[in-house]
């Protein structure tokens, strides 16, 4: 017994959950003083390099899972670094995790296709099971969903020089100009279709919930979870609350990175339009009186909304 204690602690896995809680402890004592952001922010780099090697060996139906893990540990890492003062490093790693998100995001609308099409040929051979119909049904329901949510998701290639982004920068005039967040009238509400969410569980969706490190256990690393299973209501929510909340942190760093005389309007202009960007996907998904949604709301009126916008709810 003693013997294999050695390599139980040099094992992958565990370095990784050593690495990640260890980030988490210093991020919750940081405020007792009894760690602090920059050992925090240490840890969990290590860890997310440790987990991308990790994840070379797991399947290709276990890719979302992956990439859940990996986009949020890059938006409370962005997290730290911010609190740092440190936005420039802060802010490339919010371009991370919008990457991984957006890979989510594809990822879930190529399992929606495959979804359908399999039940199609079970269908044809009369080999369909219930379970399968479920998860058709569903996927026959979400498919438009998302892929309408692919066509708002953000090129970030040359986020800064590309002609394209500038010209859409551009097109916000501060002065007088009307955010629109989308509107349900004559239209199916995206929220009905994840059923019945209780006011109390709407509350879990929160901006602390999402850039606070979490605990790391060893089930949560090497449960299998098939790819289908993140098409249910709790995690597809995660999800959407991660990628709008990676746009609203690329938002705030180039907020702050705005103090700098010589780059202060385009940085300004790419904040609104990130910012924009976070109100408008998770107007499409949440519920006015959610806390996250609320407080892109509220921080969008306290740093861009002037006295002549209009904000169309």
């Amino acid at each position: 017994m003693l013997n294999s204690i050695p390599d139980i602690f040099d094992s992958h896995e565990t370095l990784i959950i050593c690495n990640h809680n260890l980030a988490l402890c210093n991020q919750k004592f940081n405020l007792l003083r009894l760690g602090n952001l920059e050992m925090a922010s240490h840890y969990l780099k290590e860890s997310l390099r440790l987990f991308k090697q990790f994840v070379f060996n797991l399947p290709s139906s276990e890719k979302i899972k992956s990439f859940k893990y990996t986009s949020k540990s890059h938006l409370q890492l962005c997290a730290l670094l911010s609190q740092m003062g440190q936005h420039a490093e802060a802010l490339s790693h919010s371009k991370i995790s919008i990457t991984y998100s957006h890979s989510i995001i594809y990822e879930i609308i190529e399992l929606l296709k495959r979804l359908i099409i399999q039940d199609n040929i079970s269908m044809f051979r009369k080999r369909s099971k219930e379970s399968d119909k479920a998860f058709s049904q569903i996927a026959s329901k979400l498919l438009p969903i998302f892929l309408e949510l692919e066509t708002k998701l953000v090129d970030l290639s040359n986020i800064d020089n590309s002609p394209e982004n500038k010209r859409r920068y551009n097109t916000l005039d501060p002065k007088a100009k009307r955010l629109k967040i989308r509107s349900y009238k004559n239209e199916i509400d995206i929220r009905n279709l994840f059923g019945f969410f209780p006011q109390t569980d709407w509350l879990s969706l929160n901006i602390g919930a999402i850039m606070q490190i979490t605990p790391l256990t060893i089930n949560d690393l090497l449960s299998k979870v098939p790819n289908k299973f993140e098409l249910l209501r709790e995690s597809l929510l995660d999800c959407i609350s991660v990628l709008s909340t990676a746009y609203f942190s690329i938002s705030t760093e180039k907020r702050f990175l705005a103090s700098s005389k010589d780059e202060n309007d385009i940085n300004f202009k790419i904040s609104d339009f990130f910012h924009s960007k976070s109100l408008e996907i998770t107007s499409y998904f949440l519920p006015a009186d959610c806390p996250l949604y609320s407080h892109f709301l509220t921080s969008y009126q306290k740093h861009h909304a002037f006295i002549k916008q209009v904000i169309v709810i």
